[in-house]
């Protein structure tokens, strides 16, 4: 379940807050660098707040997906932004995935491709499902690309915890069985039992 929050509601965002003059002048002055326009942009951006009693905030909070944990996803030109927050706070975690579109790598790269000041600012918006555990299931073993291993690489938890540095175990698969090959790189307690790894080699097979 999601809710896309297109370009339009940032643009009407700047224009309701009364942002978007200035935020311009301050992009296009030649006697700040990249750091600080972003600095001051995002204080600008920052400073303001989404009522949520406003027809904006309305909007944005009757499409929410779920009323639990939520991810924020901000699709940078060369690179993603997420954040998983409670529902209670995600007006203010839109703004901030807003706000990021000015940091200076983004910033530098609209101004590389001459893609104009402001951004196309959209913002995905998931809701996070109950998990026991999560992760990421390679059909061909990284490296050898065998067909016939796979790679499991999973933790404990909800879906935010894949990807983002925290430590996971490694489970090296038969293609056929969901057997393991090698002894797996554990973390901690194993993530995984045999019969969910045999479980996962049969949804690889099927992929």
């Amino acid at each position: 379940r999601s809710l896309r929050l297109p370009a339009g509601l940032y643009r009407r965002f700047m224009t309701e807050q009364g942002l978007e003059t200035a935020v311009s002048e301050i992009a296009e002055d030649a006697s700040l660098d990249l750091r600080r326009k972003s600095e001051r942009i995002r204080s600008l951006m920052l400073s303001a707040r989404i009522p949520a009693d406003s027809p904006l905030g309305r909007e944005i909070l009757d499409g929410l997906p779920g009323t639990g944990r939520l991810s924020i996803l901000a699709a940078h030109p060369a690179e993603e932004l997420r954040r998983v927050v409670a529902s209670a706070d995600v007006l203010i975690a839109v703004q901030e995935a807003w706000a990021s579109y000015w940091d200076p790598g983004p910033l530098g790269s609209r101004k590389r491709k001459g893609a104009g000041v402001h951004p196309e600012a959209e913002i995905l918006v998931e809701a996070i499902m109950p998990a026991g555990g999560s992760g990421v299931l390679f059909t061909r073993e990284p490296g050898s690309l065998s067909r016939e291993r796979m790679v499991v690489e999973a933790l404990r938890g909800e879906p935010q915890g894949a990807g983002t540095g925290a430590l996971f175990d490694r489970y090296s698969i038969a293609r056929s069985s969901g057997r393991e090959i090698l002894p797996a790189l554990v973390a901690d307690e194993p993530a995984l039992t045999a019969a969910q790894l045999a479980a996962l080699a049969r949804v690889g097979r099927a992929l």
